[in-house]
C-alpha cells in the first residue's frame, strides 16, 4: 500500500504580512508607527522587496498575533493545526453541549460580521 503525500501550502512572508494586516485591526502606517519604522519599509515588507530583522519579525507576531513560524513561511502540512488552533480544539472539546453552541454561534457570528465588512 502506497503511503500518502501530504501537501504543503507554501505562501511568501510578504503574502503572511499583507494577509495578517488585512485581518488586524491595523492598516501599513500604523503597523509602521507601532514598530518605530517608516511607512515604506512596511511596503516593502508586504511588497516582498525585503524582510525586517528578526527583532522586527517577532514584534510583528505581538503586533499582528501570528505565529512565528508561519509568518517566517515555515510550511504548516494541510490539515495539521497550529498552536492556536489546537488550544481552541481542546477548550472546545472540554465544554458541554450548551457552551460548544454558544462558542459555535460567536464563531459564526464573527465571520459573519467580517463577511459584511468586506463586501461594504
Amino acid at each position: 500500500m502506497k503511503a500518502k503525500t501530504k501537501v504543503y501550502t507554501q505562501l511568501t512572508f510578504a503574502e503572511i504580512l499583507e494577509d495578517a494586516i488585512k485581518r488586524s485591526p491595523y492598516n501599513n502606517s500604523d503597523v509602521a508607527e507601532q514598530l518605530g519604522v517608516t511607512k515604506g519599509a512596511v511596503s516593502n515588507w508586504v511588497g516582498g522587496g525585503r524582510r525586517p530583522n528578526i527583532d522586527l519579525v517577532i514584534k510583528l507576531c505581538y503586533l499582528l498575533d501570528i505565529d512565528l513560524y508561519y509568518l517566517i513561511g515555515a510550511t504548516i502540512p494541510a490539515g495539521e493545526l497550529r498552536p492556536k488552533e489546537q488550544e481552541l480544539l481542546l477548550l472546545f472539546q472540554k465544554m458541554n453541549a450548551q457552551e460548544k453552541a454558544a462558542v459555535l454561534g460567536i464563531c459564526r457570528a464573527l465571520v459573519a460580521k467580517r463577511k459584511c465588512q468586506k463586501e461594504s
